[in-house]
């Protein structure tokens, strides 16, 4: 199998690695953002098949994805 279609990505072992390279633009805890994904992760099966709706968890994951370019890139510079 060949490699990532992205390319060669930096590997790291946890997210204050990260942010040491890719120092975030807003004041938020490491610690935080990793919780933030668990429980949006957790919560977002829990709600799709609550309220049926398989398309929830995608766009509640490409969200979170859009708060992290803001935090680490800045709101509209991607």
């Amino acid at each position: 199998m060949s490699g990532s279609p992205l390319g060669s990505l930096p590997s790291f072992s946890s997210v204050d690695e990260f942010a040491e390279r890719y120092p975030p633009r807003a004041n938020v805890g490491m610690d935080d953002m990793a919780d933030m994904f668990s429980a949006l992760a957790d919560g977002g099966i829990i709600l799709s098949k609550i309220v049926h709706d398989r398309e929830l968890l995608p766009r509640q994951l490409m969200l979170y994805r859009e708060m992290v370019r803001a935090v680490f890139v800045g709101r509209g510079n991607y």
